[in-house]
């Protein structure tokens, strides 16, 4: 209740105090009457005229901002009069301000008991309870405010608490409650002179909210499986609207199509998804149902024509395009569907196109890994750049997004690792960034002796003539080291450390002593590990010697020299 209301009532109730007062004065006139003395009142009736004075002082402080002494004035007149609702319902707002929910929901409570037909405290009790996640408790207290009688004279409240219900039922699938609640809304909705003399809404925005009521309910009964319910709900969407807005009647055909769809109505689908896909929509979904529909009916060699005349309608429809390229690859056009991608990825380097090429590919008959190789490792290689030149940073993007395909589809990977080790085999030429991604893709997918081979590539790519890779040298040896491990492969490592101490020129020297020491110890041979452990703690720098000296510790331990373990500790 606003503050001048509040106001107002308190200044109506203290007159009405005073007014019996005034009344057993009587009329004025000149022949005096006889003394009759006046009845005191009673302890109730001077508690309550102390409560209406809270209430008043009350809605001062609030107005005034005085929350917490606006609270205690209106908790102290309820308790002189706890009969009062106002005074109740007006805590309820404060004590939410308040964070004091409990206190909120009890203040309902009390103020309902006490006047049942007020629908705004029951719709407020309605918001408490859905928030406190009690939403059948939230349903029924909807559903006492709908009945109150006083809201006969406000459709647009009527209307929205009505909205509010048929959404709580739909979310606890009540579908036949939801239904009802839903078509509460229809019946103000259709009768729309009362509520444009209520409301600002005019006859097209009423029409419009009708319309989408009457989807709604449309699909409540398709998810009831009343599909006859559903089919009239979906007809009277669409001809609410069909002379004032057009294209949101050819909109509501697709709920039409999805009713035939579900009926397995293959025809009536088709014709309303061809109504449908007249405004040229943004996403597949309805292009997907038409192809499903277009196969079943034995029509599916019109699938390829059909997305053709939408993607050239709706050029800037990348999802379609997407679509339209995939259909391609299906019907086995596969250079087609290849260009349509390559093309895409020039201007939109998203994960999407090259998860549909890296498709066809994987899905021709036979797979083409071999261009999966070479479209990879042409743009990892324009990304890298080379010694002479930076790279490129529209193929860095590109990669990125070939990279985070492959990261989620082990399959691609595993189809791809035989044809590029196969090209190590020829020596055919490949780069050292995609021999690296390549090798962590294969370890990611526990091909651990793939990953091997990408990993000792790129270590010879930068020992030798080809373009080198030496930012990433350090993480070359540590994921070659890690597959070895993994690999039980403990003299490869002691042969890869010695290797890196003759030839790296990034990778600081007590890492490869490090590794051959844990390596050694492994396979048992203690004394030589301890004499790479020495090492290690000799070369390593400040950060690092601690993980050297551990190191050290576990090989005296595993010699059994404890003494010697202890003092290193």
């Amino acid at each position: 209740m606003p503050l001048s209301a509040r106001l107002g009532l308190a200044l109506f109730a203290l007159v009405a105090a005073l007014a019996p007062a005034a009344r057993a004065q009587g009329p004025v006139s000149d022949r005096p009457e006889p003394f009759t003395p006046a009845r005191p009142e009673t302890r109730e009736e001077l508690d309550r005229r102390e409560a209406l004075k809270l209430y008043g002082l009350a809605v001062f402080h609030e107005r005034d901002n005085r929350l917490l002494a606006a609270v205690r004035a209106y908790e102290e007149a309820t308790r002189l009069d706890p009969e009062a609702a106002p005074a109740f319902k007006a805590l309820v707002p404060l004590y939410l301000g308040l964070d004091r929910l409990d206190e909120a929901l009890a203040a309902c409570k009390k103020a309902l008991d006490l006047d049942p037909g007020d629908y705004e405290t029951w719709h407020l009790y309605a918001r408490q309870l859905r928030v406190q996640d009690h939403p059948k408790e939230a349903a029924d207290a909807l559903g006492r405010a709908l009945a109150c009688p006083g809201l006969k004279e406000h459709p647009e409240v009527r209307v929205q608490f009505a909205f509010d219900l048929a959404l709580l039922q739909e979310n606890l699938n009540d579908f036949d409650k939801a239904e009802a609640a839903y078509l509460e809304v229809v019946k103000v909705l259709d009768n729309p002179a009362a509520l444009e003399e209520a409301s600002d809404l005019n006859e097209q925005d009423i029409d419009g909210r009708a319309a989408e009521i009457y989807e709604r309910l449309g699909r409540v009964s398709l998810r009831a499986g009343k599909h006859d319910k559903a089919k009239d709900y979906f007809v009277k969407a669409r001809d609410k609207v069909k002379e004032k807005d057009p294209a949101r009647a050819k909109r509501l055909s697709y709920n039409l199509a999805e009713l035939h769809l579900a009926r397995e109505e293959w025809a009536p689908a088709l014709a309303a998804l061809d109504d449908y896909l007249e405004t040229l929509p943004q996403g597949t979904e309805a292009y997907r149902a038409k192809i499903k529909a277009l196969q079943k009916l034995g029509r599916g060699d019109e699938v390829v024509r059909v997305l053709e005349k939408y993607a050239v309608r709706d050029a800037q429809n990348a999802a379609l395009k997407l679509l339209y390229a995939e259909q391609l690859g299906v019907a086995g056009s596969i250079g087609d569907a290849e260009r349509i991608y390559k093309n895409m990825a020039q201007t939109t380097a998203t994960p999407d196109v090259y998860r549909g090429l890296f498709k066809l590919y994987a899905e021709a008959k036979p797979p083409h890994f071999d261009h999966l190789a070479n479209v990879l490792d042409e743009t990892l290689g324009k990304a890298a750049g080379t010694r002479d030149q930076s790279g490129d940073e529209e193929s860095a993007a590109r990669a990125r997004a070939m990279l985070v395909v492959l990261r989620e589809d082990a399959g691609l990977v595993r189809g791809l690792m035989p044809v590029v080790q196969e090209r190590l085999k020829t020596n055919t030429p490949i780069n050292s960034t995609t021999c690296f991604f390549l090798g962590v893709l294969a370890a990611r997918t526990q091909q651990l002796d793939a990953a091997e081979e990408m990993f000792r590539q790129c270590l010879r790519n930068n020992q030798g003539g080809a373009p080198r890779l030496v930012q990433k040298e350090p993480e070359v040896y540590q994921n070659l080291l890690r597959v070895l491990r993994l690999a039980h492969k403990n003299e490869a490592v002691v042969e890869v450390c010695r290797d890196g101490l003759r030839n790296s020129r990034t990778v600081q020297p007590f890492f490869f002593h490090l590794h051959m020491a844990q390596a050694l110890a492994r396979i048992g041979k203690l004394a030589d590990g301890l004499k790479e452990a020495d090492a290690a703690v000799e070369a390593a720098p400040d950060p690092s010697r601690l993980l050297c000296r551990e190191t050290r510790v576990r090989i005296l331990l595993q010699a059994e020299r404890y003494e010697q373990a202890a003092a290193e500790c």
